[in-house]
């Protein structure tokens, strides 16, 4: 176990390698990006500062991009970091 959020997670997917768990609470305004091997936060993103219900989390095949939607009606992508301390 690790801390992810200070409110309840409503969205979290792994990678298809499963060494990268990303996670959004139930604000909606931030996805964050763990390393499974030791919890270690690796990336934290910005989806917006109003709150958002997010629907799904998905990573590419690479996992070099994250994409998310929401309630608001968009789809955010980021582009994912693989360097450690990014939060």
């Amino acid at each position: 176990m690790f801390p992810a959020h200070n409110s309840s997670i409503s969205c979290m997917t792994l990678n298809f390698s499963g060494n990268l768990l990303a996670t959004a609470s139930d604000k909606g305004t931030l996805i964050r990006i763990f390393s499974t091997e030791d919890g270690t936060p690796l990336q934290e993103v910005r989806r917006g500062s109003d709150k958002a219900e997010i629907y799904s989390i998905a990573f590419d095949k690479n996992s070099h991009w994250i994409a998310c939607s929401s309630d608001k009606g968009t789809i955010h992508i980021f582009t994912v970091s693989q360097e450690k301390g990014r939060i």
